[in-house]
C-alpha cells in the first residue's frame, strides 16, 4: 500500500529503478484513453526503457493518475537518465532510445499495449537528457481468455 498525497494506493505499482533524477527529462501527458474512454484517477502511466547490458524492460519514470487527463489538467512525469554508477546495468534511460508506455489501471490490470502520438511540434519524440515530451497516450485492454454464452432464461 503507498500513501499518494492522502491516497492509499492497493495492488501492482510501477517502481522507477532510481531515487534521485540524474539529468531527467520531463514528460507532460495530455491524453491518456484505455480502450477509448479517459484512464481514470487511481490509475498509473509507467515509462520504460531497455536495459542495454540485460535487454530487460526497466521503469525510468512513474506516476499515479488523480484526475481525468487533458491538456488544461495534463500529467507530469519524470524519468531518469542512466547515470553510469552500477556497471553492466542501467540505472535510467539511454539517450536515443524510444519510449515503452505502460499502464494500471484503477482495477489493477496491467496494461502493455500503449501507443503514443505528439500533438505538438518541436518537442524530444525519444529519451533525451534534460529534454521534455508531451504525449498522448492510447491503451488497450488485453484479450480476455473468457468466452461468453448467452443462454435463454430458465436454460439449464
Amino acid at each position: 500500500m503507498v500513501d499518494l498525497d492522502g491516497e492509499f494506493i492497493t495492488g501492482p505499482q510501477f517502481e522507477p529503478i532510481w531515487t534521485t533524477p540524474f539529468n531527467p527529462m520531463t514528460f507532460y501527458i495530455t491524453e491518456a484513453l484505455l480502450d477509448g474512454l479517459n484512464l481514470q484517477p487511481g490509475s498509473q502511466i509507467g515509462i520504460f526503457d531497455i536495459d542495454p547490458g540485460t535487454g530487460a524492460q526497466i521503469c525510468v519514470g512513474a506516476a499515479s493518475v488523480t484526475q481525468i487527463i487533458s491538456p488544461s489538467t495534463y500529467l507530469e512525469m519524470i524519468a531518469s537518465m542512466n547515470d553510469g554508477s552500477v556497471p553492466g546495468q542501467s540505472n535510467g534511460f539511454t539517450p536515443g532510445n524510444p519510449f515503452i508506455f505502460k499502464f494500471i489501471c484503477q482495477s489493477g490490470v496491467l496494461i502493455e499495449q500503449v501507443n503514443y502520438s505528439f500533438p505538438y511540434p518541436g518537442y524530444n519524440q525519444v529519451f533525451a537528457s534534460l529534454g521534455s515530451a508531451i504525449v498522448n497516450l492510447s491503451g488497450t485492454s488485453p484479450v480476455s481468455n473468457q468466452q461468453f454464452i448467452n443462454l435463454n432464461q430458465g436454460w439449464t
